[in-house]
């Protein structure tokens, strides 16, 4: 390690020949030192050994600013390009990112343009934090004997399956979503239909029914913004189709449904959420 003075004033020979070798000394070891040469210049270079760092002084030689190059693993003698290092065009252009890596919040948010280093496991967290939420496959439960099904889901549920396998019944058949535990009554327009032959509700998700007819399908309940909800089904009863769509505004949070008929005789029936 050597730090010296570049600029010799006239002296002796004997401490011209001292000094030469310490600014020789000096620059071959680029001026490296636990702290800054006490003189410096516009691109100098100083291997600071106090943190392994090589570095620059810039063109405008502002005092105490220096350009951090690399880091010289000591241990390992190799050179190692510091973390976030811009990558730029051949005019200097910022436009190639950085070598360095993001925060897991930033991959996981999938907006950032800013092009960079990343592990396998952040990749990972970001492929399951933006691609879609799967679904939670409730198991299938007996009808018989009862005249209604209330299933709770989280409140962050924005889609619920009401699945039904060769349920029967006698009386009418409707869905209504569960707030609180209190179904909600209101705020319905709902139509349901086959063959010319249809029917509707204000007061809940309707569904056609003929009772004695073995119903299989499923209908599907979605939130469409903070206050609406939009429902469709296709069913089967029997051999003959069944459709319908509704729409529920004003429905606040959404922790269930309740799915009921006069009697239930036969049948099952399951939910699925996300």
């Amino acid at each position: 390690m050597s730090q010296a003075v570049p600029d010799l004033a006239n002296q002796l020979s004997a401490s011209l020949r001292t000094n030469l070798n310490l600014s020789l000394k000096a620059l071959n070891s680029l001026n490296s030192g636990v702290s800054e040469p006490t003189y410096s210049y516009a691109n100098m270079l100083w291997y600071d050994t106090s943190s392994n760092i090589l570095k620059m002084k810039p063109e405008d030689n502002a005092a105490e600013q220096w350009i951090s190059i690399g880091y010289l693993d000591q241990s390992t003698d190799t050179f190692k390009i510091l973390d976030d290092t811009v990558v730029t065009t051949a005019a200097g252009v910022d436009t190639d990112g950085i070598i360095g890596d993001q925060s897991t919040a930033t991959w996981q948010a999938g907006t950032g343009t800013t092009e960079s280093l990343v592990s396998p496991a952040k990749v990972k967290a970001a492929v399951e934090a933006l691609a879609p939420v799967s679904l939670t496959l409730g198991s299938f439960t007996s009808l018989s004997g009862t005249s209604s099904f209330e299933f709770t889901v989280p409140t962050s549920a924005t889609e619920i399956n009401l699945n039904f396998v060769d349920v029967t019944y006698t009386g009418s058949t409707i869905v209504q979503l569960k707030v609180g535990g209190t179904a909600v009554t209101s705020g319905y327009y709902s139509s349901s239909g086959t063959s010319g032959a249809e029917s509707g509700s204000t007061s809940g998700f309707y569904m056609y029914s003929f009772p004695g007819r073995i119903a299989n399908g499923v209908m599907s309940i979605k939130k469409a913004s903070s206050t609406i909800w939009m429902e469709t089904h296709a069913i089967t009863l029997n051999f003959t189709e069944a459709n319908g769509a509704g729409r529920l505004t004003g429905a606040g949070t959404v922790d269930g449904i309740k799915f009921f008929a006069s009697s239930f005789t036969g049948g099952q029936v399951s939910v699925s959420y996300r």
